[in-house]
């Protein structure tokens, strides 16, 4: 019987968690945006704010994201500030600002701390080589 590591190849742990926000949460980097929407937590923000603490995101995936959560009224938009930018705040749900939390946290650990399930069971699925 072949070891899970044999069977599955190593993948890039962000690519990784980007893959279960997907299927999760419904966009690839949507873990991301909720885990920073959820550190800014009761507070006014904007889009800027809120791009600032996911460098690693394109600003216009931030901002798509953040689109689909005000779509869902996850997030509310509340005026403007002085300089003319939208303001944000949370709607409450902060279990779901946490699931983002953690699947951050889950990519972070080494991969043999992990005690679930390999993200594709089989062979016929996983990421594109």
């Amino acid at each position: 019987m072949k070891r899970a590591s044999e069977e599955f190849p190593a993948i890039d742990p962000r690519e990784a968690m980007r893959a279960r926000s997907k299927l999760l949460l419904g966009g690839w980097y949507r873990a991301e945006v909720a885990s920073a929407i959820g550190d800014l937590g009761t507070m006014t923000w904007t889009l800027a704010d809120l791009a600032e603490r996911v460098p690693d995101v394109p600003p216009s995936c931030v901002n798509k994201e953040l689109t689909i959560l005000l779509d869902c009224d996850f997030v509310l938009r509340n005026g403007r500030n002085d300089r003319g930018q939208y303001l944000y705040s949370t709607a409450g749900l902060n279990e779901y600002w946490a699931l983002g939390q953690a699947l951050i946290e889950r990519a972070a650990r080494p991969s043999g701390e992990s005690k679930v399930l390999p993200l594709w069971p089989n062979k016929r699925r996983g990421p594109k080589v």
